[in-house]
């Protein structure tokens, strides 16, 4: 399974970055955003640039931390900004949604997106990955804060209780598109896959499949 995985989902995960940068940097679609956003889209990836390179090469007279201790909070710092990246993506879907069901001016609903989005296809999906031990370096960071004493009844009630979280989020959110005057298939169908698979995040006694379904989701 995991050749299989790495044969199928190694070129989408390769195809989703170039194509992200293709579309941004080389088609006529975002000329107009690079000359007038520079800063979110020139000096802002450039100074990211700049900033990792300096975080990996400054000695240690300068800053006074082991290469390998660097690169440990980097990859921490990159599993944050990629949860984010994943749950700003769910709301994006649900807004793209929302907008073809002729609703884009629903404030309330648009704030209900985000949360869902946030909570649901982000924290709780932190918090599953941390209950299967699947985050990288997660004995550096995750661990201790569990704690070694009642860490077993803790995290069987963090699992438990965010499995009911998500089933009563899911069915408010339900609630809230069924009731609503246009509601929208594609939006019920999303919000229940997204649900769904965070569900599974939880359910699942390998974390490896939970994995490849939310991968292959997102750069698909």
């Amino acid at each position: 399974v995991d050749g299989l995985f790495f044969a199928l989902a190694v070129p989408l995960w390769f195809g989703h970055r170039i194509a992200s940068a293709w579309l941004a940097y080389a088609t006529p679609a975002y000329r107009s955003l690079l000359s007038t956003q520079r800063l979110r889209f020139v000096a802002a990836p450039l100074a990211i640039l700049v900033a990792c390179f300096a975080v990996l090469l400054a000695p240690e007279s300068v800053l006074p931390m082991p290469l390998t201790e660097r690169v440990v909070w980097l990859a921490i710092l990159n599993y944050l900004l990629v949860s984010y990246h994943f749950a700003a993506q769910h709301f994006g879907l649900l807004s793209l949604y929302r907008a073809r069901a002729g609703r884009a001016s629903e404030l309330t609903t648009r704030r209900l997106d985000r949360w869902f989005a946030l909570v649901v296809g982000g924290g709780f999906v932190v918090v599953a990955e941390a209950l299967a031990g699947s985050i990288a370096f997660q004995e550096r960071w995750i661990d201790p804060l569990l704690g070694a004493v009642g860490a077993e009844l803790f995290a069987r009630t963090l699992r438990d209780g965010g499995i009911v979280v998500v089933v009563i989020l899911t069915a408010l959110m339900l609630r809230v598109e069924l009731r609503s005057q246009r509601p929208s298939l594609p939006r019920v169908a999303y919000v229940l896959s997204l649900s769904a698979m965070v569900l599974f995040a939880f359910l699942a006694r390998d974390p490896f499949l939970f994995i490849v379904l939310w991968s292959v989701q997102h750069w698909t």
